[in-house]
C-alpha cells in the first residue's frame, strides 16, 4: 500500500532519557556512530566550507562526556526498560517478504577514467598535530604531501573541521521527492548519550520506523524499516526491515522487544515501488549492521557489519555479491562512519588485516583498477592502521592519495600511487582535511 507523505509533520525537541554509559554494549554502539549526511563537494573547497550551515536529516553530535555517539538509523539503539534491564534494538534496518528482481529502467553505463588518464591534482596540504586533534586551544601543522616538510601552522578549528567533512561526498538519502514517486524515512537520532524517546511513539518494538511512499501505483516496500537509503542517481531504493515478533510501538518509555529478530536486505526500482524487491541477503543480525551506503554512481551498495569486520558489497546491475576479504577481515577508511568506504564514481577503500599484515586496498569495482599499499613496518597489532584517501583530487585508485597512520608509533605516512611513502614522523593525526572535530562527534 502506499503511505501519502505528510510534508508538515512536526520535528520534536524534548527531554531525553539518558542511556546507562555503563553497560558493555554502548561498546557495540559506538561502532556504529554517524555523523552528518554528505553532498558532494563544492569547486572551491574550504574556504565555501567554513561558510557552510546545513540542515541534515542525520543527527545533531553533542561533545559531552568522554565520547559522544551519534546515530542516524544506522547502527543499534539501547533501551532502558522499567525493570533496569538492558534491551537493544536496531535503528537501522528494512524488511520484506518479497523475493521477486526489480526491473530499473535502462540506464547508461557507468562513466570511468581510464587508468592512463594524466593527474587531476594534488593536495597542497596535510594537516597534523601532536596531541589532542579535536583540542581547540591546540595548534596543527601543515605539511608539504610532497617532502612531508612543515609549510605553516595554524590554530585547530572544529567549526571549519566539522563543515570540511560536511562537504564529503556520499550518505544516506532518505527522504527523496522524484515528482511522480517519492520517499520518506524519518531516522531516529541518538544525541551523545540521549534519546528523544517522544519519536518512540511511532517506532515498533524492533526499532524500525515508518517507511512513507508516495506513488499513484502503490508500493511493495516494507512498511516499516531499520534503513532506507535512495542511490545517488535515483535507480536504487535499499531498505534493511524485520518482521517483528511483536506487535506495537515503543510508546514514550523507549521500550523495545527482547525476543531475536533477523533483517532482510532488498533492492527495489526507486522509480516504479510498486514493483517487487529483489533479496540481497536475508538472516542478518540487525544488531550487526552499520551504515549501508551506495557508490556515486549507484550501481553499487555496501553494508557494513561488525561481529565479522566485513562489508558485504552489492552490484545491483547484476545482483552479484563482491569479495572484498579475500580471506582477510574488512574495516572502512576514516570517515566511511557516515559517508560510507566509498571514494570516485564506483571505487571503495578499505583496510584489511590479512594473515601476512595489514593493507591499504582502494579498488575501482566498476573497471578492476586498484591500489594495494602494504602497511609499514611500523605498525603493529589489530587496529594500528588508519587510512584516509583524498576526495578532492581522486580520479582511478592507481593515481589516489592517501594517508596512513599508527597509532602505536604516533607516525603517519602519505603516499599517491605506487611512487611510496613519505613518512611524517612524531604526529598523532593527519588529515587531507582540517583537524578538530572527530568523525562522529
Amino acid at each position: 500500500m502506499s503511505h501519502p507523505i505528510d510534508p508538515q509533520q512536526p520535528t520534536h525537541d524534548h527531554d531525553h532519557d539518558p542511556l546507562d554509559p555503563t553497560d558493555a554494549r554502548i561498546d557495540a554502539l559506538a561502532r556504529a556512530a554517524g555523523g552528518e549526511l554528505r553532498r558532494p563537494a563544492p569547486p572551491d573547497g574550504i574556504a565555501r566550507a567554513r561558510r557552510t550551515r546545513r540542515n541534515r536529516l542525520v543527527m545533531r553530535t553533542a561533545l559531552s562526556g568522554t565520547a559522544a555517539i551519534a546515530f542516524v538509523a544506522v547502527g543499534v539503539v539501547a533501551l532502558r526498560s522499567g525493570d533496569d534491564s538492558v534491551t537493544v534494538v536496531p535503528v537501522d534496518a528494512v524488511s520484506t517478504t518479497d523475493v521477486s528482481v526489480p526491473a530499473p529502467e535502462p540506464t547508461a553505463g557507468p562513466t570511468t577514467v581510464p587508468a592512463s588518464q594524466p593527474t587531476v591534482g594534488a593536495p597542497s596540504t596535510i594537516y597534523t598535530v601532536t596531541g589532542d586533534p579535536t583540542d581547540p586551544s591546540g595548534t596543527q601543522t601543515l605539511l608539504d604531501p610532497l617532502t612531508g616538510e612543515v609549510v605553516g601552522s595554524s590554530p585547530i578549528d572544529v567549526e571549519l573541521a566539522q563543515a570540511a567533512q560536511a562537504d564529503l561526498p556520499g550518505g544516506v538519502r532518505s527522504t527523496v521527492d522524484l515528482g511522480d514517486v517519492a520517499y520518506d524515512f524519518r531516522q531516529v537520532v541518538y544525541d551523545g548519550g540521549t534519546l528523544d524517546t517522544d519519536v518512540f511513539t511511532d517506532v515498533d518494538l524492533c526499532g524500525q520506523n515508518v517507511v512513507t511512499v508516495r506513488s499513484a501505483a502503490g508500493s511493495a516496500l516494507p512498511e516499516r524499516a531499520h534503513v532506507l537509503s535512495v542511490s545517488p542517481d535515483d535507480r536504487y531504493v535499499v531498505t534493511l526491515s524485520s518482521v517483528c515478533p511483536e506487535a506495537g510501538t515503543m510508546g514514550a518509555d523507549g521500550t523495545g522487544t527482547s525476543i531475536p529478530f533477523e533483517a532482510t536486505l532488498q533492492v527495489f526500482d526507486a522509480r516504479h515501488p510498486e514493483l517487487a524487491g529483489q533479496t540481497l541477503l536475508t538472516g542478518i543480525d540487525a544488531l550487526n549492521v552499520g551504515v549501508t551506503t551506495f557508490s556515486a554512481d549507484g550501481r553499487f551498495v555496501a553494508m557494513e557489519t561488525f561481529s565479522d569486520q566485513q562489508y558485504r558489497v552489492f552490484d545491483l546491475e547484476s545482483g552479484d555479491e563482491l569479495d572484498l576479504a579475500g580471506g582477510c577481515s574488512v574495516s572502512g577508511p576514516v570517515y566511511s562512519r557516515f559517508i560510507g568506504p566509498w571514494i570516485g564514481a564506483s571505487s571503495i577503500a578499505v583496510v584489511r588485516a590479512c594473515a601476512d599484515g595489514r593493507q591499504l586496498l582502494v579498488r575501482d569495482l566498476a573497471t578492476g583498477d586498484e591500489l594495494v599499499v602494504p602497511a609499514p613496518s611500523a605498525t603493529t597489532g589489530d587496529g594500528d592502521l588508519r587510512a584516509e584517501v583524498d576526495h578532492a583530487h581522486f580520479d582511478t585508485p592507481s593515481n589516489a592519495w592517501f594517508l596512513l597512520c599508527s597509532t602505536a608509533q604516533q607516525t603517519c605516512w602519505v603516499g599517491h600511487g605506487d611512487d611510496g611513502l613519505v613518512e611524517l614522523a612524531e604526529v598523532t593525526d593527519a588529515s587531507f582535511l582540517p583537524l578538530g572535530f572527530y568523525p562522529g562527534g
